[in-house]
């Protein structure tokens, strides 16, 4: 099964704002493309369960926060976060 990905705005910001800041740009984009390539395949065995609605996952420099709409086969990714290398 597939599921789309939306990112909702705070982490659409947060992800426009770490492209402004990052050196390497390239690296940025490549890294949010996995994150959704990953989110897109099987989200709820990915990143670690942080309450009964979302899971986090880790793909270095970025985190994100999200939640799995199994019923609309959607992942809404509402959080991203710098954590580095």
């Amino acid at each position: 099964m597939s599921y789309a990905v939306r990112w909702h705005e705070p982490a659409s910001t947060a992800l426009l704002a770490q492209l402004v800041r990052a050196t390497d740009k390239q690296h940025i984009l490549r890294t949010a493309r996995e994150i959704e390539r990953r989110l897109s395949l099987n989200p709820s065995e990915e990143g670690e369960s942080r309450d009964a609605n979302h899971r986090l996952l880790f793909v270095r420099p970025l985190s994100v926060l999200y939640q799995v709409d199994e019923a609309a086969s959607t992942v809404y990714i509402d959080d991203l976060k710098w954590v580095g290398r």
